[in-house]
């Protein structure tokens, strides 16, 4: 990114009109916002690390509270992109010990994701649940869905799906699935109801 940054800048001081100059800066411009959202992943990847994660990062949260108050950041985005994005009012109450600064990180990614990855009028919904000892959010959409064969791959750094044509850095299902595992969890890729793609975010469920 850096590279692509020096030669975009070099391109605009060798531009001999005003117009193409100021082509040059927007697309320079477009190139230092991927790098910076480029290196802030890559920090939230550098705090999700096992050594990283002390007990004192760690408090008692309810998923369900702290999944519709991140989701609710995303309405404006979500209505400005034509996307109906919604919260199962039939959500659980599921109670984990986490670092909940990264786990709302973890639900900004995937909402990040849905919405880059579908198509304008796409629905994206976003529910929690308790199964088998573990507190679940998950985030489903009407998307075209990923592949069986690309599910694994996709969760791991800098791989996308073969389909996508959005622009990424193909670090943020990485995030999320080291997110989930520095919890003892797992994050699980599978097919929606709604006809797309369904990752769930599992959690160990506080026990007293």
């Amino acid at each position: 990114p850096l590279t692509a940054l020096k030669l975009q800048a070099e391109q605009a001081l060798r531009s001999e009109s005003l117009p193409a100059m100021r082509a040059s800066v927007i697309e320079f411009q477009q190139s230092a916002q991927r790098t910076v959202r480029l290196a802030n992943q890559l920090l939230l990847l550098s705090r999700a690390e096992p050594e990283a994660q002390t007990d004192a990062n760690h408090d008692l949260i309810d998923l369900k509270m702290l999944a519709f108050e991140t989701s609710r950041e995303w309405v404006f985005r979500a209505l400005s992109k034509g996307f109906d994005l919604g919260f199962d009012e039939a959500s659980e109450p599921a109670f984990v010990m986490v670092d909940a600064a990264l786990v709302r990180e973890a639900i900004n990614n995937l909402l990040d994701n849905a919405l880059n990855y579908c198509t304008a009028g796409a629905r994206v919904n976003v529910s929690v649940f308790v199964h088998a000892g573990s507190g679940c959010i998950a985030v489903d959409d009407s998307g075209p869905g990923i592949e069986p064969a690309d599910r694994d791959r996709i969760t791991q750094r800098f791989q996308r799906g073969h389909s996508v044509e959005a622009e990424g850095s193909g670090l943020g299902l990485a995030i999320v699935r080291e997110i989930a595992k520095v919890h003892s969890g797992r994050l699980v890729v599978q097919s929606s109801a709604l006809g797309g793609a369904r990752f769930e975010l599992h959690f160990p469920l506080h026990s007293d």
